[in-house]
């Protein structure tokens, strides 16, 4: 049993490596390399999330390559494809429909989509910071958090398929990572409010009480560092302007929560990419 897991993992790492080598081209080899990667990527999560006996995918080393590839791919081809809900959409199976016309004209990025779903839906309480971190890094490290519509998009996709009892600690993390980039430009840390507000307009119809609160909370406390910092005496006029709409999209987000509970309705799911500022249509 060991053995078969130490072959399943190297085959994946092998598909990985393949993708990304192959990722410059456009033509159909490629494209058929990284179907072929992110089928047998799926095999191997829907094998070892129900399976004790096999590789832990939650661990940081093997979480932060699945997400890495998945992202990757996504970034691909966006944005030419909407957020799909869970409920709205079939989970492929890696091997169903392998030789058939309409499993081959499922582009790597769409495929990739749907595996990324697959795999937040299966995430239990404790595995949401070991999904989380990788997504918050990637974003970080390819700079994509200014403008913000890849993150936006991608942060759907998550509270979209994630488990509601589960999902305040998704933004409970994306809290903690704006905290991490308070020293950072007053655009990068607008950007991130955003997202924010994104998650917890999906999230408002089954996290409540003290989940909203806290988001309440942490937002406020932003704001009065933003606040006392224009009050200080050796701020520039350009770092004030900056704070100033930082401070503006703390409060449009902490307006958008009141209204979404004062109507007691929930947002509906972004129909394509979500632009710079965050809206939402009502049902």
């Amino acid at each position: 049993a060991g053995e078969g897991v130490g072959i399943t993992w190297w085959c994946t790492k092998q598909w990985y490596q393949r993708r990304v080598r192959g990722s410059n081209g456009k033509n159909d080899t490629n494209r058929a390399i990284r179907q072929a990667g992110l089928k047998g990527l799926q095999g191997v999560i829907l094998k070892t999330v129900s399976d004790d006996l096999q590789v832990n995918i939650w661990e940081e080393i093997h979480i932060q390559k699945i997400m890495r590839a998945l992202l990757f791919n996504i970034q691909e081809g966006f944005p030419n494809f909407s957020v799909q809900s869970p409920s709205h959409k079939r989970s492929l199976s890696p091997w169903e429909g392998e030789n058939t016309e309409a499993n081959a004209d499922i582009e790597p990025d769409q495929l990739a989509q749907h595996v990324l779903q697959d795999l937040v839906s299966r995430a239990s309480f404790g595995h949401i910071k070991s999904l989380m971190l990788p997504f918050l890094y990637y974003m970080d490290n390819k700079n994509l958090w200014v403008p913000n519509n890849f993150p936006i998009h991608c942060m759907s996709l998550i509270m979209h398929s994630i488990q509601m009892q589960s999902a305040y600690l998704a933004i409970a993390q994306l809290l903690a990572h704006l905290d991490e980039h308070k020293g950072q430009s007053a655009r990068l840390r607008c950007s991130i409010v955003e997202v924010v507000s994104a998650a917890v307009s999906i999230a408002t119809t089954e996290c409540n009480g003290p989940t909203i609160l806290e988001v309440f909370g942490s937002l406020l406390k932003y704001l009065k560092l933003s606040i006392e910092m224009c009050n200080a005496s050796d701020v520039s006029v350009e770092s004030v302007k900056g704070e100033e709409v930082f401070q503006d999209a703390i409060v449009q987000s902490v307006g958008t929560f009141s209204d979404y509970h004062d109507r007691g309705v929930a947002p509906c799911q972004p129909e394509g990419p979500c632009c710079s500022s965050v809206s939402f249509k009502y049902r």
